[in-house]
């Protein structure tokens, strides 16, 4: 078997059929050889077996327990010979060409350290694939809904032209939801499909495993601009991303989500957070007041209390599932 273009590492929990239609893409792709790892974190849907019955050249590591994306991730990425490395979610599947595209970007770009496709919904909408890096106050203004204003088509063309006006942010608000045409350098792209060349991804090591799930991707192409390389946005190639395959916005995701992005601020922006933390720590108790009222309903239980008193301590446990 010739050596392999691309190893492709896939984190799977608990989305066998998603993940049956991802692997199916990865066997229908052309031009390039590929090497395809899944990371069983411990599902209890059958993915494992699907692997191993219908898709039986991929190499499946069953680990038995869900230690999140960042472990996952790098269990596979161990295992990893290609030329290149991509992480792919299992709620992804990928055009024709889509990796050997990718992979010919970072042959023709030495420079680039990471780079990332646009990413699309089933039925062609757009999602925002390249983004800023996280701030304490891109937080807050996201939590007052603009993010979803500027979802419309309508309301970017009538903000473009004052967006310079207000800022660098806005201008990325505005930019996240449109791909445009040429790629260009950014400042992460989503680990939903990410590629590194594998002599520079080793280079910068493994994904930090103190993040169970989400920023893990920001924080590594973070590593890559300190190292000296760059992230770049390739609009021309397009993946299918069915977002929130692996749990949606269950009370569990939206703790993990907003735990990785204090984890975050107090590592790269911890300036900026102890200006902001006393308005995040406002926020995070705003949604504690309304969950307790409507888990006196019936709702779920949250963990905004706990996200609150991380703000006001300026401290975070090592150990995500702590």
């Amino acid at each position: 078997m010739p050596a392999a273009d691309v190893s492709v590492v896939i984190v799977s929990y608990d989305t066998v059929a998603l993940l049956r239609r991802c692997l199916a893409s990865l066997r229908a792709a052309r031009g390039a050889v590929l090497q395809v790892i899944v990371v069983d974190n411990g599902s209890r849907d059958g993915s494992p077996d699907m692997v191993r019955t219908e898709f039986p050249e991929v190499e499946l590591v069953d680990s038995g327990a869900n230690k999140g994306f960042a472990w996952g991730t790098n269990r596979g990425l161990e295992r990893a010979s290609g030329r290149h490395f991509v992480w792919l979610n299992s709620d992804c599947e990928v055009g024709e060409s889509s990796l050997a595209d990718l992979a010919r970007y970072l042959d023709a770009h030495p420079g680039v350290g990471a780079a990332g496709p646009t990413l699309v919904h089933a039925d062609g909408r757009l999602q925002p694939s390249a983004q800023a890096f996280p701030s304490p106050a891109r937080l807050l203004v996201r939590e007052l809904g603009v993010r979803a204003i500027v979802r419309s088509p309508l309301v970017r063309a009538l903000a473009r032209p004052f967006a310079p006006l207000f800022g660098r942010m806005a201008v990325e608000y505005v930019n996240a939801f449109e791909a445009g045409t040429q790629p260009r350098a950014v400042d992460w792209v989503t680990g939903a499909c990410l590629a590194s060349p594998a002599e520079f991804a080793r280079r910068v090591g493994p994904l930090d495993e103190g993040y169970f799930m989400y920023c893990e991707d920001a924080d590594w192409c973070r590593r890559v601009r300190e190292a000296g390389a760059e992230v770049h946005f390739v609009p021309g190639v397009r993946v299918v991303h069915h977002v929130g395959g692996s749990g949606g916005g269950s009370p569990f995701v939206t703790y993990q989500h907003h735990r990785s992005l204090v984890r975050w601020f107090l590592r790269w922006e911890p300036g900026a957070f102890r200006r902001w933390s006393g308005a995040i720590a406002a926020l995070f108790g705003a949604k504690a007041i309304a969950a307790d009222v409507r888990r006196a309903f019936g709702g779920p239980e949250h963990s905004w209390w706990r996200l609150r008193a991380f703000c006001l301590s300026g401290a975070v446990p090592a150990d995500p599932l702590a």
